[in-house]
């Protein structure tokens, strides 16, 4: 087996992102081409000790390598995300506006983050348009905008 990256970093349980350390996994398990059968035990050399050790937690009174790679993943998602509330983050969504100083890619990337987990579904395009046009602050862009038929 060729490696093409040597290691993944540990995951920090005090500040990492499990969702992030997990699409950073998957890629780093894709690009070294790691079978299935492998990747439970790739996963568990790398995510550290303390990592491991909240693993351990999780799976008692069963040890890490008595679970499947997904069931590993679960557990630690399961600890790490949240519970969401779909009615307080579209909230958040629909309170943010453009600050001050904010440029309008970063306030477009901002408010497409926001809607991330407001189950919009299929209507997300419509909703991300409207929210773009409505939050934007004051002045030319946003008068030029209204002032044009939508498409």
């Amino acid at each position: 087996m060729t490696s093409y990256l040597d290691s993944l970093t540990q995951f920090n349980v005090d500040c990492d992102s499990w969702k992030i350390y997990q699409e950073q996994l998957e890629q780093f398990l894709e690009v070294n081409k790691i079978k299935n059968d492998l990747r439970k035990s790739a996963f568990l050399s790398c995510i550290g000790q303390d990592a491991y050790k909240l693993l351990r937690d999780l799976c008692t009174p069963d040890l890490p390598k008595e679970k499947t790679f997904k069931e590993l993943c679960l557990l630690m998602e399961n600890h790490f995300t949240p519970k969401i509330n779909i009615f307080r983050e579209r909230n958040h969504f629909y309170a943010a506006s453009q600050q001050e100083s904010e440029l309008i890619a970063d306030f477009t990337a901002r408010f497409r983050n926001l809607s991330a987990n407001c189950s919009f579904g299929v209507n997300l395009e419509s909703i991300l348009i409207d929210k773009f046009v409505f939050g934007l602050k004051s002045g030319k862009i946003k008068d030029r905008i209204c002032e044009e038929k939508p498409t």
